[in-house]
């Protein structure tokens, strides 16, 4: 599965705020991940609705990541901006036969979630 700048980004930003706990300027968050403003700060909207990260507004203002870093995962992040999805085949739709092809595309989805899953924020600290 290829994945979207858009989650890269975000995967960089959670990190980001992982490692500088406390309030963070939005906009230094974004240079420091050298990503382009307006995407970055459209990302950021996606993450404080999607419940991952905070946002107090304001002069004094900032984002910051409010839960454990060992809490929140590589899927948290990717679910919330891609389609983990795999189609299924069209042609057995309306039969009963089973598709392996399907059967296996499906196994190596839940293992790529599963993966997903497995690592944190807090193990990506962890081995600094």
């Amino acid at each position: 599965m290829k994945l979207s700048s858009k989650s890269i980004y975000a995967l960089k930003i959670v990190y980001y705020l992982s490692l500088n706990n406390g309030l963070n300027s939005a906009q230094k968050v974004v240079e420091e991940c050298r990503i382009p403003k307006s995407l970055g700060l459209r990302i950021i909207t996606e993450l404080v609705h999607g419940k991952i990260i905070k946002s107090i507004s304001g002069k004094n203002g900032g984002i910051f990541i409010e839960d454990d870093p060992n809490t929140i995962s590589f899927f948290d992040i990717i679910e919330l901006l891609e389609r983990l999805d795999i189609k299924g085949c069209q042609e057995n739709k309306n039969s009963n036969k089973k598709c392996l092809i399907c059967d296996e595309l499906q196994k190596i989805k839940e293992k790529y979630i599963f993966s997903l899953k497995e690592v944190t924020f807090g193990k990506l600290i962890e081995n600094i």
